[in-house]
């Protein structure tokens, strides 16, 4: 289970399946970067907004993936 918190505004919660560990930590890092950044869940106005940001961070760490097999 993983946190994406600003205290008084949003919670994210994320949980991640242990049989795909590098793939969810891929993800899990690029939307932590992108949290403290101000960016990607950060600003995610609605659950649909921030289901479409964990989406696109899975699909660019699929197409890495497939890229590097």
């Amino acid at each position: 289970m993983h946190l994406f918190v600003t205290p008084g505004e949003r919670v994210f919660v994320v949980l991640t399946s242990a049989g795909a560990c590098r793939s969810g930590q891929s993800v899990l890092t690029l939307l932590r970067q992108d949290y403290d950044e101000g960016i990607g869940l950060a600003t995610a106005e609605t659950f649909y907004d921030a289901a479409r940001v964990v989406g696109d961070k899975v699909r660019i760490v699929s197409k890495c993936r497939s890229r590097s097999t």
